[in-house]
């Protein structure tokens, strides 16, 4: 089926597909801004159906000025209203079950969220095609566990078990196999944080590149404060201070679109050196905002992590000659090169928004001051001691 419609005229609501789920989307006379009814239906030829005469519906609302801008109306004909679930999965496919589930959370989650429910769903039609929901034991959850290795990591694969549990959870199953099934990481040895070198060699090339220059602060920026790439896409001048010397990093922005809290909820200050002061000053536009984000994408907005990862990021550093490690490692490799300076590990923890204890067992061997238990009890060592401690 067709993911994409020819842009519609106001009064008309389109039906649209994004990655296998439903959605509604249409004008507003005086509204810039396109309403958008998230239906949680997967793409099939009866939901499509069912969206189509929705959409009517609300065409017909629009035309008669009957309609509701809180949508709840429109929601609540595409919501299931059968509580008792298990009476239903009796006999029922998993993929059905499951896309029963997918409508009832609809309601309440985003719509990144209902996305990974759509990419679970188009798996486990792959994998279970119309095995019933009351034969899958743990031995046949192992054996998807398996099948998603082929296409995910093992912290994705836990990520979609939890939704899989809670989904038979909802359905009030006797037996959930899914928390009885361990995910154990691939044993494999992480990623090396860029050289000295290396950093050199990556900036030079960002910055002297005819098609992504553009980028050259940004990365630039990663490299030298140790910020996860979508705290530095969401920083605005706001959150530095007049001085330059001090950067208050509390918000994100993902995929270049949704703007959220950090990663573990918690916001920080990184103090600014002179050589950070001097680059911040030089980057800022005459004419910025306060509002205004300090590193914008080529075109205006956000930068979206995906496409730069995907683009800009994988094509210069083929260019610079570096095996290709992901964006997100300009992330350790700052906090390898300041541990390996001598800074405090607290210090370093505190700026970057790590855990210590992760910084000890992640970075153990970066750090130069290793931690030494003075002599504390000279006057109550044994003679004995003393004297073998000196042979």
């Amino acid at each position: 089926m067709a993911s994409r419609i020819q842009k519609s005229h106001r009064g008309t609501v389109s039906v649209l597909s994004q990655k296998g789920v439903l959605r509604l989307r249409w004008r507003l006379e005086g509204v810039e801004k396109r309403p958008v009814l998230y239906l949680g239906l997967p793409d099939t030829r009866s939901n499509r159906k069912k969206a189509e005469l929705l959409a009517k519906q609300i065409e017909i609302d629009l035309a008669e000025g009957t309609y509701d801008p809180t949508m709840e109306r429109y929601r609540a004909q595409v919501r299931p209203t059968d509580v008792d679930a298990q009476v239903r999965a009796q006999g029922e496919s998993v993929v059905d079950f499951f896309h029963r589930f997918m409508d009832y959370k609809a309601k309440e989650v985003d719509a990144r969220t209902l996305e990974k429910y759509g990419a679970l769903g188009t798996r486990l039609i792959q994998f279970f095609k119309d095995q019933r929901v009351d034969f899958i034991g743990v031995e046949k959850a192992k054996e998807f566990v398996e099948f998603l290795r082929q296409y995910q990591k093992p912290r994705t694969i836990r990520d979609r078990l939890a939704t899989l549990s809670e989904c038979w959870k909802w359905g009030r199953q006797d037996l959930d196999p899914w928390k009885l099934v361990k995910v154990k990481d691939d044993l494999k040895s992480k990623p090396r944080p860029f050289t000295h070198a290396e950093v050199q060699q990556i900036l030079e090339t960002f910055k002297g590149d005819r098609y992504y220059a553009h980028y050259y602060p940004y990365v630039y920026f990663l490299l030298s404060t140790g910020c996860r790439p979508a705290e530095a896409a969401g920083l605005r001048w706001n959150a530095i201070d007049e001085k330059s010397t001090n950067i208050w990093i509390g918000r994100t922005i993902t995929r270049g679109k949704k703007e959220k809290n950090t990663k573990t909820g918690e916001v920080r200050n990184f103090p600014c050196n002179q050589q950070m002061q001097a680059f911040l000053k030089a980057h800022r536009p005459s004419n910025a905002q306060e509002s205004d984000l300090v590193f914008p994408a080529p075109k205006g907005g956000p930068i979206g992590d995906n496409n730069f990862c995907k683009r800009a990021w994988t094509k210069v550093i083929e260019k610079a000659g570096i095996a290709y490690r992901k964006p997100y490692l300009t992330r350790s490799t700052f906090v390898s090169h300041c541990l390996q300076a001598g800074m405090p590990p607290s210090v370093v923890a505190e700026i970057t928004g790590h855990d210590v204890k992760t910084l000890y067992r992640d970075y153990a061997g970066c750090i130069v001051a290793r931690p030494q238990i003075p002599d504390l009890y000279q006057e109550g060592i044994p003679e004995d001691s003393e004297s073998a401690a000196g042979e």
